[in-house]
Order: structure tokens, then C-alpha cells, then sequence
């Protein structure tokens, strides 16, 4: 006599799968998941466009549809069928979490850094535009000492990716949470690409009203794609180092944080090359993720997927 138990398949620390999808790409889960993310997130952007722009109840609006991939989990658990692993409940290993705070704001500085030496966009540490700007808003700017203002900026950057985490999260439950388990039976680095690129896509409708390239809605679109595809490997690599989503969304976080940051010191007169996230400040980020790709940990993503074992006939 045989029997079959469907024993949770363990992850490399021990973390127990949700369920068993035998190694399958989940189907239907796909469809409700990126379903349900594309249309909350695309309303979202839709009324923001609505409302007059990125002010006021937009800013609202854009954490509704940062939770878009968290509703899809949701949804998908309900009517979707088997659950790979998320990495929610776990926390993993600590030094993940470091890279995660750290490597963001040093990849993208060195990035606008680069594309400050290469000329296609000006330096301005004593922030004399920022001072311009407000002041012709009617508001009145102190200029802090030049090592306060190195200080507060590192600092404004470091908490400001730990804030960042809360509304990241809602799409990193989705993208590097489920999407990426979802999809590991393709294999780790095809999975992280794949994920990268729907990231990349969701974005469009957003790129199209000017977020981060104004007035380059399709050259900034394909942009925005590079950018989620090399950040995409990162936060992956991320998740599959820590046995956990928590570094890919503290990772998010920090990419948020320091993006906002680099605009004061790098004034964004060349979108599609300079900062925020140009061409030029992407070279470190697409080294780095390039660089990742080599690593063995992309063995491990489909463990994400959860398998039945077979026990000995008796």
C-alpha cells in the first residue's frame, strides 16, 4: 500500500511552503493577480489625471495604487487557487537588509554623480535652485552650513527609506512576494526579469503624465522598463538572499527615498539621462543587477513553489 502526504517543501532555512503547486506556473492565480494589480493601480493613475496632477489627492492616489499588487495577493488567495511563498512572515537574514538600506542610495548617487561629470546635467550643492524655486512660491529658505546639509540630507534619505518600506510594501507583497514565487518554476533569473518587466509596464500610465520623464512619455516608458528590469534583479536577489520580502521592500523604500533626494543636488533638466533616474544614473544600478545575475542564490527561487513528497509505500 502507497500513500501521499503533501509535506511542505522547506525553504534553504526552514521556512515552510503555503501550498503545493507542484512546481507549476499557477494559471489562473496570474490572471487574477495581475488583473486585479493593473486595474487598481491603472484607476488610480487614471484619477489622478482626473484630479489635475500628482498634488494634492494625487499623492493619495499614488499610495492607492502602490497597493494595487497587494490587493492582487489578496485577491488570488481568495479566488486564485495555491499560494507559493510570500516571505511575509519571515524576517531573514540581517545583512540583506543593510545592502537593501545602503546600496540604493549609493548606486543611484554615484549614477547622478556620473551623469554630472559627463556634462548632461548641472550639480547644485548649495541648492541654489531649490532656493530659487521656493522663493518664487513665496516661501523663504535658510541655507543651512554645507557639512549640516551633507548631514541632513544622509539622514533625510536613510529614515526616509524606512517610511518609504510602509507604502512599498504594498507592492512588494505583490511583485517580489507573490509574482516572483509565482513564476520561479521558470527558473530565478527568468522569474526576476519577467517580474521586472510587468513592474516596469504597470508603470506606463503613470510615465505617460510626466512622473520622472516629463514630456517623454514614450522614450521615458522604455526607460522606466530598463530601470524595473535592473531593479527587479536587485530586489529578487534581495528577497532570495533574505528568505524573506522584507529586504525587497525596504530595497523599494530606499530607491523611493533617495530618487526624491538626488533632484535637490541634481536639478532634473535632463530627464531621459539625468536624474531622477535617467539613462546615465541607471549605469551603476544595470552593473550591479548585471553582476547579480552570476549569483548562485537564483537556484533557490523554485523553492518559492511549494512540492508534494512522496512517502516510502508501507
Amino acid at each position: 500500500m502507497s500513500h501521499e502526504v503533501t509535506a511542505p517543501a522547506r525553504f534553504p532555512n526552514g521556512g515552510p511552503a503555503a501550498a503545493d503547486l507542484n512546481g507549476e506556473i499557477p494559471r489562473r492565480g496570474l490572471v487574477v493577480f495581475l488583473a486585479v494589480s493593473f486595474a487598481v493601480a491603472w484607476a488610480a493613475f487614471g484619477l489622478i489625471q482626473l484630479s489635475g496632477g500628482f498634488g494634492g489627492p494625487g499623492a493619495l492616489l499614488l499610495l492607492v495604487a502602490m497597493y494595487g499588487p497587494a490587493l492582487g495577493t489578496l485577491a488570488t488567495w481568495a479566488w486564485g487557487g495555491p499560494m507559493p511563498l510570500l516571505g511575509v512572515r519571515r524576517r531573514g537574514r540581517w545583512w540583506p537588509y543593510l545592502v537593501a538600506w545602503l546600496g540604493p542610495p549609493c548606486a543611484l548617487a554615484l549614477g547622478a554623480t556620473l551623469a554630472a561629470a559627463l556634462g548632461v546635467q548641472p550639480f547644485d550643492p548649495t541648492l541654489s535652485r531649490l532656493r530659487q524655486a521656493l522663493e518664487q512660491q513665496g516661501a523663504s529658505f535658510v541655507q543651512p552650513p554645507q557639512e549640516m546639509l551633507v548631514l541632513l540630507t544622509v539622514v533625510s534619505v536613510l529614515v526616509g527609506a524606512l517610511l518609504n518600506t510602509l507604502a512599498a510594501f504594498g507592492e512588494e507583497v505583490g511583485w517580489r512576494g507573490y509574482l516572483l514565487a509565482a513564476l520561479s518554476p521558470l527558473g530565478g533569473r527568468r522569474a526576476a526579469l519577467l517580474t521586472g518587466l510587468i513592474w516596469g509596464l504597470w508603470h506606463v500610465p503613470l510615465i505617460a503624465q510626466g512622473w520622472n520623464y516629463p514630456g517623454e512619455p514614450l522614450l521615458g516608458s522604455l526607460l522606466m522598463v530598463l530601470f524595473a528590469l535592473a531593479w527587479g534583479i536587485i530586489l529578487a536577489w534581495l528577497r532570495l538572499r533574505a528568505d524573506s520580502m522584507w529586504p525587497a521592500a525596504l530595497g523599494h523604500g530606499a530607491v523611493n527615498a533617495a530618487g526624491s533626494s538626488l533632484v535637490a543636488f541634481f536639478p532634473p533638466d535632463n530627464p531621459l539621462l539625468g536624474a531622477p533616474v535617467g539613462l546615465v544614473v541607471q549605469v551603476p544600478s544595470l552593473l550591479w543587477a548585471l553582476w547579480l545575475l552570476r549569483s548562485p542564490v537564483w537556484k533557490r527561487a523554485p523553492l518559492l513553489a511549494a512540492r508534494p513528497v512522496r512517502t516510502p509505500p508501507a
